[in-house]
């Protein structure tokens, strides 16, 4: 008995094919959708960077001057009660009442100090994030 002669089939090429473009084409279209996405991604991590810091950076400043206004309360009140000590001449109590109003200042110092420190950080690891997704410049000196 004679073998059936044997068909050699090729296997398909895993190359993307579109009648009348060449296979390279795809490949140029793929590297820019890459690019494309990856930009994309970064420009993401940037807005949810941008969201936490800010978030917490609010939370933070709103706290700061919860507690600076409670003491500017305070401080109000011990103005009142230094006013009607020393209108009473009562040297102890005023001397007592300008040591406390002395602690709640520098308290109120301290908070001001915070804030500002909690501002600059949030500004400066936004700028770091901001210079991650910058384009980067190619400057090509000629000599």
């Amino acid at each position: 008995m004679d073998e059936p002669e044997r068909e050699v089939v090729s296997e398909p090429s895993r190359e993307p094919r579109v009648y009348g473009q060449m296979p390279h084409v795809f490949l140029n279209v793929r590297a820019r959708v890459a690019a494309i996405l990856g930009r994309a991604r970064s420009l993401l991590a940037y807005v949810v960077a941008w969201v936490g810091t800010r978030a917490g950076t609010t939370s933070r400043v709103a706290s700061l001057r919860r507690r600076s206004r409670r003491l500017l309360k305070e401080r109000r009140r011990l103005q009142l009660d230094l006013g009607a000590a020393a209108y009473a001449e009562d040297s102890a109590r005023t001397r007592e009442l300008r040591e406390r109003m002395g602690a709640v200042d520098a308290t109120l110092a301290a908070i001001a100090a915070e804030e500002s420190r909690t501002r600059e950080r949030a500004r400066d690891h936004l700028a770091r994030e901001r210079l991650a997704i910058q384009r980067t410049e190619i400057n090509r000196t000629v000599v």
